[in-house]
């Protein structure tokens, strides 16, 4: 369980990172990051997670005009899509690693006992 962890801590700080400058609900912060890779780790995530959302584009606060380029919240949309996918497969390497590994166990003091 410590690979899924780290796996999953790695993660959540490039998708917090990644996401920074957008207002993308599903990974605003830590709690809603970790809460929406701990889903897609068990197969319940949504699939349009990283989709960064087109009222993003154009926003200005307090007169402050910040550029929000269109180009750049694309690519951070395909990085974010990328690094979503790469982690449901991690973690799903992590959990048939983990599966086999207990099974391993079960038959290694099934046969002990046998032998015994």
């Amino acid at each position: 369980m410590k690979d899924l962890n780290t796996v999953m801590i790695a993660f959540i700080c490039g998708q917090i990172s990644l996401y920074s400058i957008s207002k993308n609900e599903n990974f605003a912060g830590l709690l809603e990051t970790t809460g929406t890779l701990f889903w897609a780790a068990f197969g319940m995530g949504n699939s349009q997670a990283p989709a960064i959302k087109e009222e993003t584009n154009s926003s200005q606060v307090n007169g402050d005009s910040e550029i929000r380029d269109s180009v750049l919240l694309k690519v951070i949309e395909v990085v974010g899509y990328v690094l979503y996918g790469v982690y449901i497969l991690d973690a799903v390497m992590v959990l048939i690693n983990l599966f086999i590994a207990m099974m391993n166990l079960k038959t290694f003091r099934m046969s002990k006992r046998l032998v015994s």
